[in-house]
């Protein structure tokens, strides 16, 4: 049975803020009864040849009580009956991931840190490992300020998008970072760190009394050790203080590479002490002649844009 957002508007973004996509592109959900219960799903839809490519924004929730849905095969066989029609159906970010996968998916390991936001600061500050205590302590003696609120938007977005080109991956433009924000509110903050008055870190944060979620960040390529570390402390106590349970680190792999930027960012996100949530992310693709022709054509558009920015 598929139904329009404002069939749910009685499901605030208060209550399930990992729906952060709803700012972008055009959005369906579906009701499935699923084990005694109506589970709702959130899919984003993108045009593509007369037909969609449906990806999964947030993880399925129950209607009555908007908890999470622990889901197996059946569940994902029963949407896929639902939207078969569809170029694919795939977990969009992190955000979607899930600990069981559709049938004939194409699948990659991925998890999330979550940290307890309702033990007392003394006991987090303990949690975290004492390389992240020591650099923390280390940026408070440089001078780091970290900053937050609406007037910080222009830098934050800054940092993030040099950090994402240094990877080689794209992001988000202005336009739609500052319009996601401004939609959010006032369930977001965004907050920067300054070093002699410049931005050196910063990070984009939905969120809601249940939990809060990384959603965008970056680093500066020039920046003293530990600055994120003091960023992310101070992210920690302040949601503490609003009231939020739970923080997710939003995405690691686990198993990576050894001296890859995979472990490197997985190590860092361990070490503030939360607790490894382990799933997937996958694709069930449902016509491969199209999916490719797609994939084709944004790759070509995402090389294009990378070679006109030199």
């Amino acid at each position: 049975m598929k139904t329009s957002f404002r069939w749910l508007a009685h499901h605030p973004i208060e209550a399930h803020p990992a729906m952060v996509n709803l700012g972008r592109g055009c959005h369906v959900f579906y009701q499935i009864p699923y084990n005694n219960s109506q589970a709702i799903i959130l899919l984003k839809s993108l045009k593509f040849l007369g037909s969609e490519l449906l990806k999964v924004v947030v993880r399925p929730f129950d209607q009555v009580t908007g908890e999470w849905i622990h889901t197996d095969s059946k569940f994902w066989d029963l949407l896929s009956k639902e939207v078969g029609h569809a170029i694919s159906l795939s977990s969009e970010s992190v955000s979607s991931f899930s600990k069981s996968i559709p049938r004939g998916s194409q699948s990659t390991p991925i998890g999330t840190f979550y940290i307890n936001l309702n033990l007392e600061i003394e006991k987090l500050w303990k949690r975290l490992h004492s390389k992240h205590r020591n650099v923390i302590r280390k940026s408070q003696s440089l001078g780091v300020v970290i900053d937050k609120g609406s007037h910080c938007l222009d830098d934050s977005f800054n940092v993030y998008k040099a950090s994402q080109e240094r990877s080689g991956n794209s992001s988000i433009s202005k336009s739609q970072y500052s319009d996601l924000y401004h939609k959010l509110s006032p369930n977001v903050e965004i907050y920067v760190a300054y070093y002699d008055e410049e931005p050196v870190a910063g990070c984009f944060i939905p969120f809601s009394t249940r939990n809060a979620i990384y959603l965008y960040g970056g680093v500066a390529n020039s920046k003293p050790t530990g600055v994120s570390n003091l960023m992310h402390w101070e992210v920690l106590k302040d949601l503490k203080k609003q009231g939020v349970g739970m923080f997710d680190f939003f995405g690691v792999r686990p198993n990576s590479p050894k001296g890859s930027k995979y472990e490197g960012l997985y190590r860092y996100k361990e070490r503030f002490g939360g607790e490894l949530v382990e799933g997937f992310m996958w694709t069930l693709i449902f016509s491969p002649v199209r999916y490719n022709l797609y994939k084709g054509l944004r790759n070509f558009l995402l090389n294009f844009r990378r070679s006109l920015n030199g």
